[in-house]
């Protein structure tokens, strides 16, 4: 193997980039005499053909620029194999590509075809132009991307129409078809694409770590990087037809990388992900912030934030002020499959257009048979035009909340839910809810503490030792079983006793304590007979009253008739003064 220097800028002749390159052979390394540094060399005549595996390394040359000089392709890969194999290496290295042009083909700067390995490492792409992307790469190939920086390159410019229906016609990086990508430690800014502001691949296994993508456009899906399916997708899909969710897949991976200030149409505002079949979909240890996608003519605008389908899980991430102007602020999901998010924040997205309304100011859960599931997870000052402030899922399926904080989080129509659109099974520590206006939440089978906030909340315990707090408004508080708290707080209340020894305090106001206890009682700690309402089960035959002391206070057991089991203790009241024919005793 051989190193063959590069002497001059011309573009043809001997001592051309172009001469090197024709004499070289497979596996030898083009360098450039040091002489050339920050100088360019212009490709004036036709595209670089490259039909050997090959380097081309620019370390020697600090800052020199190969130029497609507006008007050509600078690399064409093909037939990169040894002793003519497909299936050959081309490694570029420490030098800019700059200025490509093709008009009715892909990749401005790079061609990769025939089943090659393209690896640019320290490489700047500035200003190519193409049908899609800076670099493409077709069929079967392996692409990675190191240490390297696109900026301003276009693939949506020379594009009338999609090319191939949704393929990937990116700014930067465009991947086709059974291929694998790799991109580490690299920069994306002011692409523009449109399906991939940036990065766009199709059925192609994906991997993005280290990275930024900051103010890329899609005039397409994915304003940051759209990937449509890791594997080609089959009619066996996700878990059907007894297909087990361990089925092995390929993968979709999003690590320890910012996408800030993207924007798309129709779906991901940063990102736009389809996963196919057993497709798993990982975005860990990264932060989505202020990205936007607007409405399509349709009147599709899903995923402010992020677009996601498949096996998926979410961890460790900010998904923060990012804008949808229909459904998922930060987040629509359309899986069929599971979603789990933990450790992760939500705050500041809004799901609103400008005729008001929207819907999941956090999470929009498209598909009625997909599961989310969010443990650790903090959703603050979320907003909704119109339904769900923070999680809306169709169908009002439920959700699996576990250790989680809901702040804040707001819709436009006060008329419909504020949080969430849908039960949701809490955590296994402590969730704890505060809105400002009307709630919706419901614990699980551990402890919970549940705090409604200004509004009319509705908070249900669950199993479990749990706390529920209405503050302000007119809250239901359903303790479910364990030995719950509720404290009603501000407002006209209704607190709901339904199984274990649980107390009851309705705070301010003029509250309901409804007992349908049948393995306790229920200890009414400020039941007061001017204002409120005590309602039990059946008539007033069922029952009978007693003085009766517990834990140390006393008041009046309210004990059933036929049992002579305590169904409702009232604290500090005397027996003289109550009846169980009064008009503050309703039966139902």
């Amino acid at each position: 193997m051989s190193v063959i220097t590069v002497t001059n800028t011309a573009d043809f002749g001997q001592g051309s980039l172009r001469d090197a390159i024709s004499q070289a052979q497979a596996g030898d390394t083009i360098r450039f005499a040091p002489s050339l540094a920050n100088q360019t060399i212009a490709v004036t005549g036709r595209q670089l053909h490259i039909d050997k595996d090959l380097t081309i390394d620019g370390a020697n040359a600090p800052n020199l620029k190969i130029s497609g000089n507006q008007r050509n392709r600078v690399f064409f890969v093909s037939q990169a194999g040894t002793n003519g194999a497909k299936g050959g290496r081309f490694t570029l290295k420490n030098l800019t590509v700059s200025d490509g042009f093709i008009a009715n083909d892909r990749g401005g700067a790079i061609d990769v075809r025939d089943g090659g390995t393209l690896t640019v490492d320290n490489v700047q792409f500035y200003n190519n132009v193409s049908k899609a992307g800076a670099i493409s790469a077709r069929k079967n190939t392996t692409v990675t991307v190191l240490n390297s920086k696109f900026d301003g390159n276009d693939g949506a410019t020379l594009n009338t129409g999609l090319v191939g229906g949704v393929s990937p016609t990116s700014g930067a990086i465009s991947v086709l078809h059974e291929s694998k990508l790799t991109v580490k430690n690299s920069e994306f800014t002011n692409n523009k694409g449109n399906h991939g502001g940036a990065v766009g691949a199709l059925f192609t296994e994906t991997l993005v770590e280290n990275s930024t993508f900051l103010n890329n456009i899609g005039t397409g899906f994915g304003g940051g990087l759209y990937v449509d399916g890791a594997s080609v997708p089959t009619k066996d899909k996700y878990m059907a037809e007894g297909k087990s969710q361990n089925t092995p897949g390929r993968n979709i991976v999003v690590r320890n990388s910012r996408f800030e200030g993207n924007s798309a149409v129709a779906f991901g505002g940063g990102i736009a992900i389809w996963g196919y079949d057993h497709d798993y979909v990982t975005i860990e240890d990264s932060t989505i912030v202020k990205n936007e996608v607007s409405k399509a003519p349709n009147g599709t605008s899903k995923g402010g934030g992020i677009r996601l389908s498949g096996f998926t899980n979410i961890k460790n991430t900010v998904i923060s002020n990012n804008t949808s102007q229909s459904e998922g602020g930060g987040l629509w999901f359309d899986g069929g499959v599971p979603i789990n998010v933990t450790d992760s924040q939500f705050s500041g997205n809004k799901a609103a257009g400008s005729d008001g309304n929207g819907s999941g100011g956090a999470i929009y859960n498209g598909l009625w048979n997909s599961q989310i599931n969010v443990s650790n997870t903090n959703f603050n000052g979320n907003f909704a035009g119109s339904d769900a402030g923070a999680i809306f899922t169709l169908h009002r399926k439920s959700a699996s909340i576990k250790n989680s904080i809901f702040d804040g989080n707001t819709a436009g129509n006060g008329s419909l839910n504020q949080q969430s659109n849908m039960d949701v099974f809490g955590g296994a520590a402590n969730n704890y809810l505060r809105s400002p206006n009307k709630t919706l939440i419901q614990g699980d089978n551990l402890s919970n503490e549940l705090k409604g906030g200004g509004g009319s909340d509705r908070l249900h315990g669950g199993d479990g030792n749990d706390s529920l707090f209405g503050g302000g408004g007119d809250d239901v508080l359903i303790g479910g079983k364990g030995n719950d708290i509720l404290m009603g707080q501000d407002g006209n209340d209704v607190l709901v006793s339904t199984s274990g020894q649980d107390s009851l305090t309705g705070g301010a106001g003029k509250d309901t304590f409804v007992i349908n206890n049948t393995d306790g009682y229920a200890i009414l700690k400020d039941f007061k007979r001017v204002n409120d309402i005590l309602q039990l089960p059946g008539t007033a035959a069922n029952y009978n009253l007693s003085a009766t002391t517990k834990n140390g206070a006393s008041g009046v057991g309210v004990f059933n008739e036929q049992n002579g089991n305590l169904v409702a203790f009232i604290e500090n009241a005397p027996l003289n003064v109550l009846s169980l024919t009064a008009n503050y005793v309703k039966y139902v």
